[in-house]
């Protein structure tokens, strides 16, 4: 309950970030400092959202990956019609598949091993 209270609150931080007018954008001399946010910020709410959900690691990543691409399309199309001076993006959209491409995936591990201790715990019989 913790981690999806928290992915929630992710979530709506990443969307009031995203609905900064375009002129209030601090000024990056890094290139690509906008694409490495949205990864960022999406590795946050993938890495969540993968502790968030039950089931298998399989349905954790499926569900993950739904929500994600899901957000992310529709803050692109939120930034997009809003008269916020910002616009779709597709680079966008793609740099937040990345980060959430990473945060599946290095929670594979863990959430394997949390579900083997459970699988074994359930199997013990006390006679």
């Amino acid at each position: 309950m913790k981690f999806r209270v928290l992915a929630f609150v992710w979530m709506l931080i990443v969307l009031a970030a995203m609905s900064i007018p375009g002129q209030n954008l601090p000024i990056v001399e890094f290139r690509l400092a906008d694409k490495l946010i949205h990864a960022l910020c999406f590795f946050g709410i993938a890495w969540l959202w993968m502790h968030a959900l039950g089931g298998s690691w399989r349905q954790r990543a499926l569900w993950t990956l739904a929500i994600s691409v899901g957000f992310a399309i529709g803050t692109e199309v939120y930034q997009g019609v809003m008269p916020i001076g910002r616009s779709f993006d597709p680079f966008d959209v793609l740099a937040d598949m990345v980060g959430a491409a990473a945060a599946i995936l290095l929670a594979k591990a863990p959430l394997r091993r949390k579900e083997a201790q459970h699988s074994n715990a359930s199997s013990f019989i006390v006679s």
